[in-house]
């Protein structure tokens, strides 16, 4: 049992996941002033807290690692989390460009659940499922002709 136990990973993992942490308890708060002091929309609060936590986790592992110069560590160690980051919530980039109704149900999904790929994948597929209903054709197009995709109250069929 004591073979599967390294303590340099786990020196590593612990380090890595209380920088994380730190970084996302500093950009929920930091969003929450922005947020308060600009008078955000719920999404520009939403991008504020996720550009936030990659740029504050990259910075945070970074600094963290113990390996190299200053340089090597924010460019191998930083960009790559943030780059991480980033691709991490590319399901909710997705839901956002499509202006999808259940945008911010998507981001919590995303956000709790998208450290599996599971989670990740019915994120993704959410997000570019079904568009607003506002932004659905009023017409469809039949061998007829163009006709109303949405019946009129009252009318015949």
């Amino acid at each position: 049992m004591s073979s599967l136990v390294n303590p340099e990973l786990i020196n590593w993992l612990s380090t890595i996941g209380i920088s994380i942490g730190i970084a996302l308890a500093a950009s929920v708060l930091l969003t929450a002033w922005i947020g308060w002091e600009l008078s955000l929309s719920p999404e520009g609060k939403m991008w504020t807290f996720i550009l936030g936590l990659a740029l504050l986790g990259g910075l945070m592992v970074a600094a963290t690692t113990h390996d190299h110069g200053w340089s090597d560590k924010f460019f191998y160690h930083g960009v790559l989390a943030a780059m991480v980051i980033l691709v991490y919530f590319v399901p909710t980039a997705v839901a956002a460009a499509a202006s999808h109704r259940s945008e911010q149900a998507i981001f919590i999904l995303n956000l709790f659940f998208g450290w599996t790929l599971v989670g990740w994948l019915a994120a993704l597929g959410w997000g570019v499922s079904a568009p607003r209903a506002d932004q659905q054709p009023a017409y469809r197009i039949t061998p007829f002709g163009a006709v109303p995709a949405r019946p009129q109250a009252g009318s015949r069929r």
